[in-house]
């Protein structure tokens, strides 16, 4: 199990929907690193999913006041 390869895959997602766009730093030490910057398309779109969030767990605490 590698968690870096889920997170490379997830990282390609996000770009390929224009939620965030990579590029290339300064090389140090090694290998040339990426790095991500969200877009304003991403922002929207976590912005949009923090409000679905929100009303789910009103909902799921309306239940458990019951």
């Amino acid at each position: 199990y590698d968690q870096y390869y889920e997170y490379y895959h997830g990282y390609t997602r996000l770009e390929k929907n224009g939620y965030i766009e990579s590029f290339y730093g300064d090389e140090t030490e090694g290998r040339r690193r990426t790095y991500y910057q969200i877009t304003p398309a991403g922002r929207a779109y976590y912005e949009e999913k923090c409000e679905e969030w929100r009303v789910t767990r009103e909902v799921v605490e309306h239940f458990i006041r019951r």
